[in-house]
């Protein structure tokens, strides 16, 4: 599994089970009508909008501090695999950072994650 932040391999500290990735068709309906038949006919498939959801877990306190410039940045790409290795640029997230202490007061960060793609247009074979 892939998953680098803006060149941030946020792999090892991805929490297992806690790591979702979704894709969300989009469509151009702006020339669509419905034909007699009731079917919907003119729709444009423009491409996807991807989503992702991570938990990370027990980053240290320096490699945190990248990790959160990266995510503070409008727009960032992320490597991902849904099994298929791909990039896409994602806007700003939603992110949820907890400060967590080891036995001898080592500081470490979790991460609750939850970004959206900007249109990750299809390719010309594709289109329908």
């Amino acid at each position: 599994m892939i998953f680098t932040i803006g060149g941030f391999d946020a792999m090892p500290y991805v929490v297992q089970d806690n790591f979702t990735v979704s894709c969300s068709p989009q469509f151009d309906t702006s020339n669509s009508f419905t034909a007699l038949d009731g079917t919907a006919c003119g729709e444009r498939y423009m491409g996807d909008i991807i989503s992702i959801r991570a938990e990370l877990q027990e980053i240290s306190t320096e490699k945190a501090a990248i990790l959160s410039e990266i995510l503070n940045q409008a727009s960032f790409a992320v490597q991902y695999s849904d099994p298929v290795a791909k990039t896409a640029t994602f806007k700003k997230p939603e992110v949820s950072a907890v400060c967590i202490f080891e036995g001898d007061n080592t500081e470490y960060w979790n991460y609750s994650i939850s970004m959206t793609s900007l249109l990750v247009p299809c390719s010309d074979t594709e289109s329908l």
